[in-house]
């Protein structure tokens, strides 16, 4: 059997009303394509971190649009999260010091971070449509496995 990839899109105001309506396209998917909680999660997390900078720095206050778009494929998910706000190059954020952030009780700054710790791919660039914030992960491999278990299996019966 093929498995052709599948896209979806969501349109919100860049406003922190609207953070929980980009996690719930997110769980979406999981409920339709079988995508562990841990990706789910780690997605979750991500596009959280990402819009709530996109709305605090990219826009700085100012009215704008976040577009969330997702990539479904057999093996990896894909979101996208484009904005027309200020272009920021992700390259220049450089690891932070945890031990320094727990001395000095710093709170927040660490969205960048995070997102490079959970993605397996990220990529970030500007188009005429906008600033695009790419990531992609993976399936588990444990996924893998209990499906070949199950075909396996299954193939035992014949």
């Amino acid at each position: 059997m093929f498995w052709k990839s599948k896209k979806y899109q969501l349109k919100v105001p860049a406003h922190i009303d609207y953070l929980s309506d980009l996690r719930a396209f997110v769980v979406k998917i999981k409920d339709d394509y079988d995508f562990s909680d841990k990706v789910i999660n780690a997605f979750k997390l991500c596009v959280d971190e990402a819009a709530t900078n996109i709305i605090q720095h990219s826009y700085k206050g100012t009215e704008g649009q976040i577009i969330i778009r997702a990539l479904i494929k057999r093996k990896h998910l894909t979101i996208f999260i484009i904005d027309q706000g200020m272009y920021f190059d992700l390259r220049k954020i450089q690891d932070p010091d945890l031990n320094y952030y727990i001395d000095i009780g710093k709170k927040g700054g660490l969205g960048v971070f995070i997102i490079r710790k959970l993605m397996d791919e990220i990529d970030y660039y500007k188009t005429r449509e906008g600033n695009i914030l790419k990531l992609t992960k993976y399936r588990e491999p444990e996924a893998k496995k209990k499906r070949l278990r199950l075909f396996f299996s299954m193939s035992n019966f014949s």
